[in-house]
């Protein structure tokens, strides 16, 4: 049986909200076997990409550890993928390419079990 942080779609599991360019609210998975992320192109997006990071500390002003390689945006549409907890204990999404032409908004939850 799997246990996740939070509801499918919940507020606080949003870390980028209708966004074009930043860094999102990091997300907090300790004790925690997995992350999971839903990344959503909102519009007619035409250009855009994400990346899952993580840090130690969600106030870490440094630069964030990648998990995995940036996400393209896709119009209209949901990527996701349920990755091993990387090191550090938070994550966070952010823009790396520009979305274009929509937005995007970004889910991260944590789920332990299977």
């Amino acid at each position: 049986m799997s246990f996740w942080k939070y509801r499918p779609g919940a507020q606080e599991s949003k870390s980028l909200d209708a966004a074009t360019t930043g860094a999102g609210k990091a997300i907090s998975y300790a004790n925690y076997e997995k992350v999971q992320y839903l990344i959503q192109g909102n519009g007619a997006v035409g250009a855009g990409a994400v990346q899952i990071e993580t840090a130690h500390d969600p106030t870490f002003s440094g630069t964030w550890s990648p998990v995995g390689t940036p996400v393209t945006v896709v119009a209209n549409a949901e990527v996701g993928a349920t990755v091993d907890a990387p090191p550090g204990g938070f994550v966070r999404a952010r823009v790396t390419t520009t979305v274009t032409g929509g937005t995007v908004t970004v889910y991260l939850n944590a789920i332990q079990g299977e």
